[in-house]
């Protein structure tokens, strides 16, 4: 069966009617980094923008569109975390509520820490345990989800229970197979029912699905210097809940107004407010003893960012006026962090000289 994406939704405006030199400006960078194509999606207010460029892979001429699905990654796991928000806002969970509960598979190196751990743990990545191991890392497609969420046991911690962010993918993994238990649905089918369709993302997919119901997709690249070589893409359901959604612009755009709006879109209350805002607030503490500056170093997330860039540094970088091209593209490149970084290494070597003398 094949699904049309964004059923019946009406198209949105061309991209330069927000600002005229954004189109260019997506493209210059699209170039610059040589990405085959992509699929930009604004939304201010009640208006909605899009940008497609480029093609779909290196191997074809086929034109990315609005309807065009990519893969999104590691940002499927926001999709998790909003079905559960669903099922929070319709009384049929709890944030803290033991995961243990529906996933009893879901056991720790420490079997008294496993039976305190919460949907709101799992979701926010706050268990403590290291991006390594069997669970992250050279499992094949076709491995249980249960059993490798059961080698979690042998991998200890490096942090103590919600003291800190530590970046895994197993947790939302779990979230997800509690999802479909909840329901009893399973986890695409629930997010479905629960979200997707409500706003109109028909298309929205992941997992195994996405290679028999989502014709309209693009491929996978990878970088290797200046040539672009095209990947298999891998489709897989042991990793749904942390990767594997396909999503294209249009649908894109609806799931910005979900969250840009409190769970409000189109005068109908697709999820509860409090329950949906509880995704977007913060549950732990990224890097403790660090300052704000170095936490947001090298994300792209700013002031003077370029993974969200204000209107009045368009003009700016179109121009390269003081240098903001290049400061723009440092900070892409990460020579930003290193050149802070270093900037204070030399003044705690000065403070340790003064010490010293």
């Amino acid at each position: 069966m094949k699904i049309s994406s964004a059923a019946g939704l009406p198209p949105p405006a061309p991209l330069e009617l927000l600002e005229p030199r954004l189109r260019a400006l997506c493209d210059t960078y699209f170039q610059a980094g040589k990405v085959p194509g992509a699929s930009v999606a604004v939304v201010m207010g009640d208006s909605r923008y899009h940008h497609a460029h480029g093609v779909k892979s290196v191997r074809s001429d086929e034109r990315v569109t609005i309807e065009t699905g990519f893969n999104i990654g590691s940002c499927s796991k926001a999709f998790v975390s909003t079905a559960v928000a669903a099922l929070v806002s319709a009384g049929l969970a709890n944030w803290d509520a033991p995961i243990s509960r529906w996933v009893p598979e879901f056991q720790l190196y420490d079997p008294a820490l496993t039976t305190q751990i919460s949907l709101r743990d799992v979701c926010g990545n706050r268990l403590g345990l290291p991006r390594s191991g069997f669970v992250e890392y050279g499992f094949l497609p076709s491995i249980p989800v249960e059993r490798i969420l059961r080698g979690l046991r042998h991998t200890p911690p490096i942090h103590p229970l919600r003291s800190r962010f530590s970046y895994v993918n197993p947790g939302h993994t779990a979230a997800a197979l509690a999802v479909g238990r909840i329901t009893g649905l399973g986890f695409l089918e629930t997010l479905r029912q629960r979200v997707l369709e409500p706003l109109g993302m028909t298309g929205a997919t992941g997992g195994i699905a996405a290679r028999a119901t989502q014709a309209n997709q693009a491929g996978w690249h990878v970088r290797d210097g200046d040539v672009v070589v095209p990947l298999e893409p891998l489709f897989t359901d042991n990793c749904l809940g942390s990767g594997g959604m396909v999503v294209s612009g249009h649908e894109a755009l609806q799931w910005l107004r979900l969250h840009l709006n409190g769970g409000l879109v189109d005068g109908r209350q697709v999820i509860g407010r409090e329950a949906l805002l509880e995704t977007h607030r913060p549950q732990v503490v990224a890097t403790p003893g660090k300052d704000i500056t170095s936490l947001f170093l090298d994300t792209g997330i700013g002031p003077d960012s370029y993974a969200i860039i204000e209107l009045k540094m368009v003009d700016d970088i179109l121009s390269d006026r003081e240098n903001s091209r290049r400061a723009l593209l440092e900070e892409a490149a990460g020579i930003s962090k290193f050149k802070i970084r270093k900037k204070e290494t030399f003044r705690k070597l000065e403070d340790t000289e003064g010490d010293l003398t």
